[in-house]
């Protein structure tokens, strides 16, 4: 289901982004969402062009999702209600 913009949001993170914020946290990042979502059986798109897995909590529009791209660009996506206030159009 499409989540609703005004109310939901989505978070990706990379391994980029995890560095910044430290090494502990990395760990208890990649212990409690990326090892869970290695776990599953990934659906592929387009030959192995992109590649998801996710996670669906009982709270609904709140998941975690493991993307692929490529083989080899990875992101972590957190879904659930918004905590950043909507941009506004310029």
């Amino acid at each position: 289901m499409r989540l609703d913009p005004q109310t939901h949001e989505v978070f990706a993170v990379g391994e980029d982004y995890l560095v910044q914020l430290g090494a502990e946290f990395a760990r208890k990042f990649k212990r409690d969402f990326a090892l869970p979502l290695a776990q599953l059986t990934p659906n592929t798109i387009g030959h192995d062009a992109f590649a998801y897995a996710a996670i669906h909590t009982c709270v609904q529009f709140v998941s975690v999702w493991g993307l692929l791209f490529y083989g080899s660009v990875a992101f972590v996506a957190l879904t659930g209600p918004r905590k950043r206030p909507v941009a506004k159009p310029a």
